[in-house]
């Protein structure tokens, strides 16, 4: 019967013969980006006109003058003057007399009234509409088709 061999003689050799190096080798990943065209668009644009009845109120200024005989004989010359809505405009004459005065022969009143009037207008108004028509690219360019079979 042979002997066995004890373990740690056995250990020794195979370790010495079998030491071995194995390279490991690591993979790395790079990922990039690029612009690739998937397909165009068409856009259709429009415009509409509807006729739409706006109300407003209005504001109009209308004025009247009055002429107011004064005929009286003044030593400085007035200025106008406001009184109220009124505007009070003096007009001078000369006369010649032995003396020479100054007179002051009319004035003129000027008054603003303001009516207001309701006035309804048909305008036209416009709109636009804007219709988007995708264009697949890869269909419509056979340079870009995949290959069948390729399922990528």
């Amino acid at each position: 019967m042979a002997q066995p061999i004890s373990n740690t003689d056995r250990d020794g050799s195979v370790r010495r013969d079998a030491m071995e190096t194995i390279p490991v080798v690591a993979e790395t990943a790079r990922i990039e980006k690029r612009v690739a065209e998937t397909g165009r668009a068409v856009i259709h644009k429009t415009v509409s006109e509807r006729e739409e009845v706006i109300n407003a109120l209005l504001a109009r200024h209308d004025v009247s003058v009055e002429r107011v005989p004064v005929d009286r004989v003044v030593s400085e010359l007035p200025v106008p003057r406001q009184d109220g809505d009124t505007w009070v405009i003096p007009v001078l004459e000369e006369r010649v007399v032995i003396e020479k005065q100054l007179v002051l022969k009319e004035e003129l009143r000027i008054r603003t009234i303001t009516r207001h009037e309701a006035v309804q207008e048909t305008v036209r108004l416009r709109r636009e509409h804007v219709d988007i028509e995708a264009i697949d690219r890869r269909r419509a360019d056979p340079a870009h088709a995949q290959p069948e079979g390729d399922a990528t």
